[in-house]
C-alpha cells in the first residue's frame, strides 16, 4: 500500500507575513533547515509515508531542501517539490476570491501576483 500526503506547509508559518506578490525565492536559514528536517524525519520515520509533496505557499525552497536531506539521509521516502499558488481573478478585490492552486514537480515559479488569474506553467 502506497502512503502518501501531498499537501504539507513545512515553513509557510515562518513566512506568512510576505505581502501578497512578494517574490519568495529565499535562503534557508539554519532554524529553516532544521524545521524541514524534522517535518520530512517526522512523516518518514513516525508516519511512514512512502512519498510527499512539500507545498508551501508560493515558494519552493523547503521542497527542495527537503529533497535533498532525504537523498543525503538514506531516507526511503520519495519528496516531490511543489507549491501552493494564490490567484484570484482579475478585477477582484485584493484579498478576495483566492484560490489555491497545487502545483506538483515544478522546478521554479515564474513571477506572478494573486491578480493572476494563473501564472502561465499552470495554463
Amino acid at each position: 500500500m502506497l502512503k502518501s500526503d501531498y499537501h504539507i506547509h513545512p515553513l509557510n508559518h515562518r513566512y506568512r507575513n510576505a505581502s501578497p506578490g512578494e517574490p519568495r525565492d529565499i535562503r534557508l536559514a539554519e532554524d529553516d533547515k532544521a524545521c524541514g528536517r524534522a517535518v520530512v524525519d517526522w512523516c518518514a520515520l513516525e508516519r511512514r509515508l512512502n512519498s510527499i509533496a512539500l507545498t508551501d505557499h508560493d515558494m519552493t525552497a523547503a521542497g527542495f531542501y527537503g529533497r535533498e536531506y532525504t537523498r543525503q539521509s538514506g531516507l526511503n521516502m520519495e519528496i516531490i517539490v511543489g507549491a501552493e499558488c494564490e490567484v484570484t481573478a482579475p478585477g477582484c478585490p485584493p484579498g478576495k476570491d483566492w484560490v489555491h492552486v497545487l502545483c506538483y514537480g515544478v522546478e521554479s515559479l515564474p513571477e506572478y501576483s494573486h491578480t493572476t488569474l494563473l501564472p502561465d506553467f499552470m495554463a
